[in-house]
């Protein structure tokens, strides 16, 4: 069977997002790395957890820096929340993607969901020349 140009458009975007998805997730790590150093050298006592338990001990954080990191802290947690609500998010669409992925190889002669992939390469390898019907549950 072949695929339907909805099929060959949605492979052909997957293979373009493929291509370009490592770059970009290298140059964001890149900043992100960059700008956690920065912030480490200029703010010690918000982004260094090593500083402030030294400062702490000495007693020199100074009251303001106190009172800015209590308040800050809040805002961080609901910040990674939401973060972490993101990347849920972002994990059900690629969820969704695989789904049609398996769609798609069903509607070529691939095994369905419930046909175990072990079982696919045996019964493949031991007939070449008869299809085997994997619409079959079991």
């Amino acid at each position: 069977m072949d695929l339907t140009e909805k099929d060959r458009k949605f492979i052909s975007k997957r293979v373009r997002l493929v291509k370009v998805l490592p770059i970009v997730i290298i140059i964001y790590l890149c900043l992100l790395i960059g700008w956690y150093v920065w912030e480490c050298i200029s703010e010690p006592l918000i982004y260094n957890p090593f500083a402030v338990l030294s400062a702490l001990k000495n007693n020199t954080i100074p009251e303001t820096s106190l009172i800015i990191m209590a308040g800050l802290y809040p805002l961080f947690l609901v910040i990674s929340m939401f973060l972490l609500i993101f990347i849920m998010v972002f994990a059900l669409m690629a969820i969704s993607s695989e789904k049609k992925y398996i769609e798609i190889i069903q509607r070529l002669g691939g095994p369905t969901f419930r046909t175990n992939l072990s079982t696919f390469e045996k019964e493949k390898t031991a007939q070449p020349d008869n299809p085997v019907d994997y619409s079959r549950s079991g």
